[in-house]
């Protein structure tokens, strides 16, 4: 049971770890590079919603732009 436990948190520290680098990469990228900053659209809260045309636009061209562009990294 120990063993499992220390494996949960090796996992965990690892992914965590993971995760960091790679928020740091992106704002690093993002600062170096400010014209190929990615626009997020916002609304006011309870003032609207997007249209499904526009959301579904939206999540293609950036999903489609970082499979294409951002290295894949493993655990």
């Amino acid at each position: 049971m120990i063993l499992i436990r220390k494996f949960k948190d090796q996992l965990h520290d690892r992914i965590r770890r993971r995760m960091i680098r790679d928020t740091e990469i992106a704002l690093c990228i993002g600062f170096m590079y400010p014209d190929r900053a990615i626009r997020i659209p916002t609304l006011e809260v309870g003032c609207g919603e997007f249209h499904p045309d526009y959301t579904a636009r939206f999540w293609s061209d950036l999903l489609d732009q970082n499979a294409n562009s951002l290295p894949v990294t493993r655990i």
